[in-house]
């Protein structure tokens, strides 16, 4: 199952349950609860492209189950035909070059209109004309980010994905199959599994369709696309929706709920930071992770017969000191960045601070001893303030606390309530703030390196070709012709796989720096942001614990957030 089907049936069943709550508890929340989640929307179009009858319909087929879809030997499909499966809109083209010049225009236009393209070749791979096709579509419409090769019909060969590889190589150059997450199947195999009723051949049935490999390159291109984080976002607002009504009728005191309204814009201000700074940081990282992998690709070229050993091997020297300068380049650019995320939600903060809100929590927190029994005093814009029942001294103190602890409120309650609340301090936060210290956290930026152990298995690659590299010498005579092209052919392999095997050694690069960085990269954001957002929960909790009356109103609630949050974690860890 493609994860994103599967989490958006599931979000639009809880976003339904959410409203159907908040609905009987709060009317006024549904139009903000109706507007975070499109349970309509289609987030994701796969089309399915190739040769005709390769089986793009039996692996559309096996992938939404639905019975329908037409399978034949011969040329089904004569037109586009949209399959909308779990909010996901899949797309069945026509076979390119299937004698129909009508059928590669109306694949075209499908292919401009998707997200991702699955391109589907048999076991017998690639011929010129729909290796062709495949180039034209990869390089020429800019098309190869969002590709999948998909081989089916494997059951049909003794052959393995892993012997087809290096014949992919000519047709796929200069990208690699790795970077078309290339996955070789047999849908019908997947098929008749699932009519298997032995248990031991529908599971060596499985096994041999291998088609959860395919399921597994679909859900990592969802990942690596953010197409996810379209469902968390919604998921992650109404769950804070949730937690402020909760919180709301958990409290009754016109001075407790105008804290907690603070706090919940607190809370807003240093969340959607931590995003934005995960966010502009990762964007950074796959900025020097794409440049990398270019510089790998710029030496793979200087593989062939027109380029002498040491015209290779300076410029594997100077694209090894390009990636060392682009790796540290962006440990610095890094900390420039962080440095201007701390001032922009210190300045957030600090406007929440001289905010009407904060005003009115000052005059809240002041006037607790000095309201009378019989009166009513208006402060803010809407809210009446009343005076507690209870002991004035005991109020003001936890008020205040509160405000502190939550707020960064810096105020003088510890001198009693008689001192001004006045003035309550830097709602940015207190000196030596987890968010003002941000950039002590950059340890591990720093012995983040291009190391030259990296560059070794290249060098090797360049040294295994070096005796090809150069003119070639000519040869005389039409005996010793036949045996030079045969020798040239072998030449050429030799040097393909000598480009392919330095472009994956720059991807092994590329990829053991990103782990590097994206751990350097959380533990930065978490280090800013963590210890200011877990004490501004935890005083929201407090709050709302001390005065939780037990009722089912509050146990729906309670549950629904819960279960939001549940999801939001089984969708992050998918």
């Amino acid at each position: 199952m493609i994860n994103l089907s599967s989490f958006q049936h599931k979000t639009s069943l809880i976003h339904k349950k959410v409203l159907d709550v908040v609905q009987s508890i709060e009317p006024s929340y549904t139009n903000q609860i109706k507007c975070m989640f499109d349970g309509e929307k289609v987030v994701l179009k796969l089309a399915f492209v190739g040769q005709y009858n390769a089986g793009k319909s039996s692996i559309l087929k096996a992938l939404t189950g639905d019975d329908k879809i037409k399978i034949d030997s011969n040329i089904c499909t004569d037109k586009v035909t949209a399959y909308n499966w779990n909010n996901i809109q899949v797309l069945d083209t026509p076979g390119v070059h299937a004698g129909r010049s009508d059928h590669d225009q109306t694949t075209y236009t499908a292919i401009d209109k998707a997200d991702l393209l699955i391109f589907v070749i048999t076991n017998e791979l690639f011929d010129d004309v729909i290796g062709k096709h495949f180039r034209q579509l990869a390089f020429e419409r800019h098309k190869a980010k969002e590709m999948l090769l998909v081989v089916n019909k494997m059951a049909r060969d003794s052959g393995s994905g892993k012997t087809k590889i290096s014949s992919l190589l000519p047709v796929l150059e200069p990208m690699l199959p790795e970077d078309f997450r290339t996955t070789f199947i047999d849908a019908e195999c997947y098929l008749e599994a699932l009519n298997e009723n032995d248990v031991e051949d529908r599971n060596d049935l499985f096994k041999e369709s291998n088609f959860e490999a395919l399921v597994t390159s679909i859900n990592m291109f969802v990942e690596q696309k953010g197409i996810l984080g379209q469902l968390t976002t919604p998921l992650s607002g109404i769950q804070s929706l949730v937690r402020k009504l909760r919180e709301e009728k958990s409290v009754t005191a016109p001075e407790e709920k105008l804290l907690i309204e603070l706090l919940h814009r607190r809370l807003s201000i240093l969340r959607e930071g931590e995003l934005r700074l995960k966010r502009t940081m990762t964007e950074m990282l796959n900025s020097t992770l794409n440049k990398i992998s270019d510089c790998g690709d710029d030496l793979a070229e200087m593989i062939c017969e027109n380029s002498s050993k040491e015209a290779v091997t300076a410029k594997s020297d100077e694209v090894e000191k390009n990636c060392k300068f682009e790796v540290d380049k962006l440990s610095e650019d890094f900390i420039g960045v962080v440095n201007s995320h701390i001032k922009q939600v210190t300045s957030e903060l600090e406007q929440l601070e001289d905010s009407q809100l904060a005003k009115a929590l000052n005059d809240a927190i002041e006037k607790i001893t000095s309201s009378n029994d019989d009166s009513f005093k208006h402060f803010g814009d809407q809210i009446k303030f009343s005076d507690y029942n209870g002991d004035a001294n005991e109020r003001y103190a936890k008020l205040s606390g509160w405000a502190q602890k939550g707020l960064n409120l810096t105020s003088n309650s510890a001198k009693g309530v008689n001192a001004t609340a006045k003035n309550l301090g830097n709602a940015a936060g207190v000196s030596g703030s987890s968010l003002h210290n941000g950039i002590k956290v950059f340890g591990k930026f720093l012995g983040v390196k291009f190391k030259p152990w990296q560059a070794v298995n290249i060098a090797k690659n360049i040294g295994n070709v070096a005796r090809y590299l150069g003119p070639a010498l000519a040869i005389v005579g039409i005996g010793l012709q036949i045996y030079d092209d045969i020798k040239q052919d072998e030449q050429r392999t030799t040097m393909r796989d000598a480009r392919a095997n330095i472009r994956r050694e720059f991807r092994k690069i590329a990829k053991d720096l990103e782990q590097q960085f994206l751990a350097g990269i959380l533990d930065t954001v978490r280090g800013i942001h963590g210890e200011e957002i877990q004490k501004t929960q935890s005083t929201l909790d407090e709050i709302t614990t001390g005065n939780l009356q037990v009722n089912q109103q509050l146990t729906e609630l309670s549950d629904l957030e819960l279960e939001l949050g549940n999801l939001i974690i089984k969708i992050q860890e998918a």
